[in-house]
């Protein structure tokens, strides 16, 4: 059987993965541990201390995240997968992130949660660098927004099989942030997540073909405006 770890509090004010942990840690599923991601910003209830921790991976710094990077890369080692749990503000956002090489399975397991809309990041995150590293993003107004939906979820992964597809994934590649600043300048309209950007939007950032927005307007990360996918599949 496959060994999971649960991730909770990457940033820590986002509040689903770190009640997931406490509820799955009550019950001793041996097949799975949980781990407390950033446990000082938990504490004081901030998404960081020093620097944001899923943008330090694989930890070369100083800083209390970049150490905690290494840490995390290292504990990690001793499972097959690892399902890492974020929140966003944006409607209708949920989506899986993976990441490094030999991310199929890591889809095929986003697709037996639940989650069809699949995101390949290649920046420092926690995806890129922790194979079989799954990103959950579950936005604050979705019915997927459900501590006792996610432990069922996770404790039916006794019966999931990494080599089989359970859907068909919509694939997409995290290529661009718009921030405030751009957004001050260019006024964009309030987008929708995964609706195609307008034509007129997309000519005032001279991006020429398809994208697709997500994190619009996120009181999570306020320095950003949003971000910007190109469809894969």
């Amino acid at each position: 059987m496959n060994r999971y770890l649960i991730v909770g509090g990457t940033h820590g004010n986002e509040p689903l993965g770190i009640n997931v942990c406490k509820k799955l840690e009550r019950l001793s599923i041996p097949y799975l541990d949980v781990l407390y991601a950033n446990k000082k910003a938990i504490r004081e209830n901030k998404r960081f201390i020093q620097e944001d921790l899923n943008r330090v991976f694989p930890g070369s710094g100083m800083s209390y995240e970049s150490r905690r990077a290494r840490e995390i890369i290292k504990i990690c080692k001793s499972y097959d997968f690892v399902i890492d749990f974020h929140n966003t503000y944006c409607p209708n956002n949920d989506c899986g992130f993976v990441g490094g090489d030999n991310w199929k399975n890591t889809v095929n397991l986003s697709e037996y949660l639940g989650l069809r809309r699949v995101i390949i990041a290649d920046y420092d995150c926690i995806n890129k660098y922790v194979k079989g590293c799954l990103s959950l993003e579950i936005s604050l107004d979705s019915n997927k927004f459900n501590v006792d939906y996610w432990v069922k979820k996770i404790i039916g992964l006794k019966n999931f099989d990494p080599s089989k597809n359970y859907s068909e994934a919509e694939l997409y590649k995290f290529s661009y942030r718009i921030t405030r600043e751009q957004q001050n300048i260019y006024e964009f309209p309030v987008w929708k997540a995964f609706q195609k950007l307008p034509k007129k939007d997309r000519a005032k950032l001279n991006l020429t073909g398809a994208y697709y927005p997500i994190f619009i307007n996120d009181a999570y990360t306020s320095y950003n405006y949003a971000g910007l996918l190109q469809k894969l599949t």
